[in-house]
């Protein structure tokens, strides 16, 4: 990264940051990790390069858990990190995103409170038919991710499957 970035190129270095973030995850070295994705943070805004955007606030938000698992301050940071990565999710228009900041901020049981469920939009679905039986399964056990599973239900439901 080094090297990529001593020649001015910083097209997609946000992303190649959070995968160096991730290597220090991976070796439990959270500090490290924290403070890379706060450069990758850094440097999205810098160059205006938004793409990753939410995954780094997620990213945030876990190695702060791992960082400090019972410090409130960092309960409290991660939620923000965590309803950040959702917002800017939704707004991109990223369904995976939002599923994956959902499910950190849902996991991580630092939610203060359901808030942050009222900005995840559901489609009906026809009653009866294969993906209201998928969603039914999904609700018993994990209700509040359920909007989010059923934008993905379709990639699953083909005539093999039914």
């Amino acid at each position: 990264i080094h090297i990529f970035s001593s020649t001015g190129a910083r097209l997609r270095l946000p992303y190649f940051l959070s995968l160096l973030a991730r290597a220090y995850r991976q070796a439990g070295e959270y500090e490290k990790a924290l403070l890379v994705i706060e450069q990758a943070i850094s440097e999205a805004l810098n160059s205006q390069e938004r793409f990753w955007d939410a995954e780094l606030h997620r990213l945030r938000g876990e190695f702060m858990l791992l960082q400090a698992p019972n410090s409130p301050e960092s309960a409290a940071s991660a939620e923000t990190a965590f309803l950040r990565s959702l917002e800017i999710s939704k707004a991109q228009g990223s369904l995976a995103l939002e599923l994956r900041a959902a499910s950190a901020l849902h996991s991580s049981g630092k939610h203060s409170s359901a808030p942050w469920m009222e900005k995840i939009s559901c489609r009906p679905s026809s009653p009866g038919s294969p993906k209201a039986a998928i969603l039914t399964i999904f609700s018993l056990h994990l209700p509040k991710l359920v909007c989010l599973t059923d934008a993905f239900i379709d990639v699953f439901i083909t005539p093999a499957l039914i």
